[in-house]
């Protein structure tokens, strides 16, 4: 059934799509709240739309979330960009596991493609910058795309890197091009729960639960078995890239990045693993490993297979993902598709507090990965991609990105509105593969728009914002703590040995025998070999 979506402020609305993101639901005025902030709308127009594209070129692109048996140019809706640009795209596929590792082989090796999609480190752009291995963006690039321009500077990020390189050799993807929900941005990941077994144990359903009270139910499901798994059932099952969400970092939010390098009360920087408060929430970490609430094997677990044992499987109580609309219509439709349930009355997303009732995280910074690009792909390439971005960055890219092909998946109202014309429950992402990741990621991400998707019901949009809400609430300045760019930005021999993987770091700490707080103390003493230089040459900055 088609679903009429009204906006009362059109211009507003116009001003929101643009960048494809907005404050507020897609019912409900347009007018920015409190806290949030703006960049000026794109032009329509974009870099290429005076040109005709006479060479077919094809773009290698390494990405994460690429699917390997997808052909990105078969469906409809690639086929009418390839075709606009006379492109072919040859997406190269990489897994959350071997991701970094593989870029970093890639491009140390002078054998990159011509863009990826790269997780950024300070540390590793400067070495790349030093050595010549990415390509440095013309100087008169923004004026050449102007769009593109405009999404870079809502990073925030990505004119700080100019003045300290002297030039763009990245380009940063803004989460949220125009408005923020929040003047410090929460992270927006959480836990994925079976509301169903929670409600049937008499469980109270809430927006977020404290690590120990997470503990609790994930005991109390263990005892209870209320959806008769049996054996194969998993309290909690989240994957080690994820779980430290649930323990050290609910907990502090120093004990990892970009905050691990923080100044305490005494004036001086210290390195947030080494404090207490990360022992506490390993204590919690090993505490859940020990009494079986956790997978057996988690740390084991590849990319998607603790989520399809939550939506597939149904043996998984427990879960851990993002919290955006997205990730929640596809968790729902997963749940009608193979459980046969309900997802309103099935399942439920929370955030994760520390047990002070805090929520507690390193200030988000407005960006998620970075495209950089080959030093050896010739011009006319780099050309052809830069009018690909942006043209996705006008109103009418983002327009089609965020809801599909203009009259047969959405149409303009007379009120300044849209109306969806796909079936309920289906989305530009499950309806042509192409989207995800190479559309809806290709520069401005989709967070903030994914709070007014009429595509996604109304009850996942209200939670998405509810939840930055309540996390903007629960914190405060010392714990959602704002980034430290002096710390973030610093480069030097010393500061490149310390880039650590705490996630595993942190999962290899509590599986170990014997003491944690034992085994703890050896870790930190032999991790301040390298960080304690760190931490000399930051303290001797504080005094310039």
């Amino acid at each position: 059934m088609k679903k009429l979506i009204s906006m009362i402020l059109a211009a507003v609305l116009l001003l929101t799509l643009a960048t494809g993101c907005g404050s507020g639901q897609t019912n409900t005025s347009a007018q920015n709240e409190k806290g949030t902030s703006q960049t000026a709308k794109p032009d329509n127009a974009f870099a290429g739309s005076e040109k005709k594209y006479s060479k077919k070129l094809v773009i290698d692109w390494a990405s994460v979330m690429v699917n390997e048996g997808t052909d990105y140019n078969a469906d409809e809706f690639s086929r009418q960009w390839c075709e606009k640009f006379n492109i072919e795209w040859n997406m190269i596929p990489l897994t959350w596991e071997n991701w970094a590792e593989k870029l970093r082989i890639w491009i140390n090796s002078g054998d990159m493609p011509d863009i990826a999609t790269w997780n950024y480190v300070h540390g590793e752009l400067a070495a790349y910058v030093e050595q010549g291995l990415i390509r440095r963006l013309p100087d008169d690039w923004k004026t050449r795309w102007p769009n593109v321009a405009k999404a870079y500077e809502s990073t925030v990020i990505g004119p700080k890197l100019d003045e300290l390189f002297g030039g763009t050799y990245c380009l940063p993807k803004p989460r949220f091009a125009m408005n923020k929900p929040a003047e410090v941005l929460p992270d927006h990941m959480g836990i994925y729960m079976r509301k169903d077994w929670m409600e049937q144990i008499g469980i109270e359903i809430k927006d977020a639960y404290t690590v120990n009270e997470l503990l609790d139910i994930a005991r109390q499901i263990k005892q209870k078995d209320p959806g008769n798994v049996g054996d194969k059932l998993a309290p909690i099952e989240v994957r080690t890239g994820n779980m430290a969400f649930l323990f050290t970092w609910a907990v502090y939010e120093h004990s990892r990045e970009p905050a691990d390098f923080y100044i305490g009360e005494d004036g001086k920087y210290h390195w947030g693993p080494a404090d207490p408060e990360t022992l506490e929430g390993l204590k919690l970490y090993q505490q859940a490993y020990r009494e079986g609430l956790l997978h057996p094997e988690f740390y084991t677990l590849k990319q998607n297979e603790d989520l399809e044992d939550f939506y597939v499987a149904g043996t998984a109580a427990i879960t851990c993902e993002g919290g955006l609309s997205y990730y929640q219509n596809l968790f729902g439709e997963q749940f009608k598709k193979n459980l046969g349930l309900d997802p309103e009355k099935a399942m439920h997303f929370a955030a994760v507090l520390g047990n002070d009732g805090k929520y507690h995280h390193p200030e988000v910074i407005n960006f998620w990965t970075a495209n950089i690009f080959s030093p050896d792909m010739d011009d006319e390439k780099f050309e052809r991609i830069m009018d690909i971005f942006d043209y996705s960055c006008t109103q009418e890219g983002q327009y089609i990105i965020r809801m599909g092909i203009k009259g047969v998946d959405w149409e303009e109202t007379s009120d300044g509105g849209f109306r969806t014309l796909m079936p309920e429950g289906q989305t530009v992402d499950s309806k042509y593969p192409s989207i995800m990741p190479l559309y809806i990621n290709m520069l401005i991400l989709s967070d903030d728009f994914d709070m007014i998707n009429p595509s996604y019901p109304e009850s996942y949009r209200n939670r998405t914002k509810r939840q930055y809400e309540l996390r903007s609430k629960l914190s405060d300045s010392t714990t959602l703590v704002p980034t430290d760019w002096t710390s973030y930005f610093h480069d030097s021999p010393a500061k490149r040995k310390v880039a650590f993987d705490y996630a595993t770091e942190y999962a290899q700490l509590i599986l170990k025998e014997g003491s944690i707080e034992e085994n703890w103390k050896a870790w930190v003493k032999e991790k301040m070999q390298v960080v304690q230089p760190v931490l000399d040459e930051l303290n001797a900055l504080i005094n310039k």
